[in-house]
């Protein structure tokens, strides 16, 4: 990310991008949905609160109404719809990919990810993409990665785990 918070999308990306906005036509631009939510911040591990720094999700439009939909099949002002809502339709942006492949963060957005410029990582996590500050993605994702095949019997290949079933 360079000082003015422009972040190249990798290309095999902003085909998925396309793909998802169906209103693409080849002379406009990709449009996607970014999302900053309170879920996605980090808690402090001394007084356990959520911290301003986190990591930013990335959505294609198609990705973005199935969560809206979801939202939706929660009863009228039930406090899960109104927790979701919150979430992930008051906490989200809509951007376009410019010409050159790139996003423009605004300076609150780079504050969430906890930087200026340099180094962040975009991850490909099967329905969205993931942006994090290279230095808070290396020290959590290889924790969080370490801790989850910790519980795993030794010689488990992660794939053949048993799916657990909604809500359980």
């Amino acid at each position: 990310m360079d000082a003015k918070g422009r972040i190249v999308v990798p290309a095999t990306f902003r085909d998925t991008l396309r793909a998802g906005d169906p209103r693409w036509a080849p002379d406009q631009p990709v449009r996607l949905i970014l999302n900053f939510g309170n879920h996605l911040r980090d808690r402090d591990p001394a007084t356990g609160q959520r911290t301003g720094k986190g990591c930013l999700r990335i959505y294609t439009h198609d990705a973005y109404r199935a969560i809206e939909a979801t939202i939706a099949a929660h009863p009228l002002g039930s406090p899960a719809r109104r927790n979701l809502s919150f979430l992930y339709m008051t906490q989200r942006e809509e951007m376009e990919v410019d010409k050159e492949g790139r996003i423009i963060l605004n300076a609150n957005l780079r504050r969430m990810l906890g930087l200026d410029e340099g180094d962040v990582r975009m991850l490909g996590m099967t329905d969205y993409l993931e942006l994090w500050s290279a230095d808070r993605f290396d020290s959590r994702f290889g924790a969080e990665v370490d801790d989850f095949l910790a519980d795993l019997p030794p010689g488990t290949d992660p794939l053949a785990m048993p799916i657990a079933p909604p809500g359980g």
